[in-house]
């Protein structure tokens, strides 16, 4: 496979899997389950039900709110349900979010406008107060996604409502753009995230990297191409004609709860120390094959940085009882983030050499930020 580098000078990120610097998928951060016990519950409404999980509390909300539609069902099956996601929204929804699974459909066509049907409801239960919608959901903080047909649908809600929904993510889909009559996706200018499989004989590859690259208005997006994926890793399923592929069902569910939840956290939620898990590709799971991603800085809305390599320079990126390494711009800010996004040192300083004691720190990944007026730096480092 080809290898492209990761630079900062360019306006996309590529790369290819390499087994000797990504990371086992069942060492991503992201693995097991976040700090949020979950709550789950169906939602009976007269066109439809859908099923809710949030977090146990309202402590660290409100939350931004997910919908995801699932996948379709041939003709008179029932293999997939809203319960088929289970392994990834239910997961989701634990670190912060409120997520909505809306139930599957039928045949080839998906259900209409449920998601942006459900979008409303959402919304007008918040803005009449009162109720856990109020108290939960931030409408400010929007995604929509879906499953093979069930992306279809989401894309019709991320055109419709593109003024609401922030990010549109789909597992193994992509938009429905025959001539006329397709959705016309230049209207959506949020964020977008890709996921699809090398292994999947259901959602074409070449298709779903064609319909990712109709967005040309969006203000970023990112698709990650797995190695050994089928149809059926997106969800918990059995079904006689779909594979969840070589992979193997933990590895597949590990590779892409790192993928969704960083993307999520770090575009959705602005939290700086999961970008780089899905701009480096030194943090991707190693069954990541193909990526492309333009998602280089989170938007604040209040400071732009550029990304630069000449903030601080080190000589070795793995460490043991001391980080050494020289800044080289005055005033100069350090984060030191481990992989679940704690900030665990801070500093400021001028040109020096900074030395920190780490005997004390858990063997791992870390990451280190340096800032410098409008320009950032990001460093991996491995503590042994």
């Amino acid at each position: 496979m080809q290898r492209f580098l990761f630079t900062a000078i360019l306006p996309l990120f590529f790369g290819v899997q390499n087994l000797f610097c990504q990371i086992d998928p069942q060492d991503s951060p992201y693995l097991n389950d976040g700090p949020y016990f979950v709550v789950e519950d169906s939602v009976p409404q007269a066109f439809y039900d859908f099923l809710v999980y949030r977090p146990h509390t309202i402590s660290g909300g409100p939350f931004p709110i997910v919908i995801f539609h699932s996948g379709a069902n041939e003709s008179g099956r029932e293999d997939i349900t809203w319960k088929s996601y289970e392994p990834y929204m239910k997961h989701l929804a634990s670190y912060g979010y409120v997520v909505c699974v809306l139930p599957h459909v039928q045949g080839t066509i998906p259900t209409g406008d449920y998601v942006e049907r459900t979008m409303n409801f959402i919304f007008n239960n918040v803005n009449e107060g009162g109720n856990w919608y109020w108290l939960y959901c931030d409408t400010s903080k929007v995604a929509v996604g879906g499953h093979s047909f069930g992306g279809v649908a989401a894309t019709q809600a991320a055109v419709d409502q593109n003024k609401k929904v922030d990010v549109l993510f789909y597992f193994a889909s992509y938009p429905f753009t025959a001539p006329v009559i397709g959705q016309d996706v230049t209207k959506f200018r949020g964020k977008l995230l890709s996921i699809s499989g090398a292994e999947d004989d259901v959602t074409d590859s070449t298709e779903a990297r064609q319909g990712f690259n109709k967005f040309t208005k969006t203000s970023c997006k990112a698709w990650f191409h797995i190695t050994g994926l089928g149809h059926a890793g997106f969800g918990d399923y059995e079904h006689p004609t779909q594979e969840i592929g070589s992979i193997g069902r933990e590895n597949a569910t590990a590779t892409i709860r790192h993928i969704l939840v960083s993307f999520l956290e770090a575009q959705l939620k602005n939290k700086t120390a999961d970008q780089p898990n899905i701009a480096d590709s030194t943090l991707f799971p190693n069954t990541v094959g193909n990526f492309i991603n333009t998602c280089r800085e989170i938007p604040t809305g209040i400071q732009q940085y550029q990304t630069v390599d000449n903030i601080i320079e080190l000589n070795e990126v793995i460490f043991n009882k001391n980080l050494t390494f020289n800044i080289l711009k005055t005033n100069t800010s350090i984060n030191l983030y481990d992989l679940n996004g704690r900030i665990i040192y801070q500093e400021k300083a001028n040109v020096s050499t900074a030395s920190i004691p780490t005997e004390a720190w858990a063997n791992g990944i870390y990451v280190l930020e340096a800032i410098n007026g409008t320009e950032r730096q990001w460093v991996k480092l491995v503590k042994q």
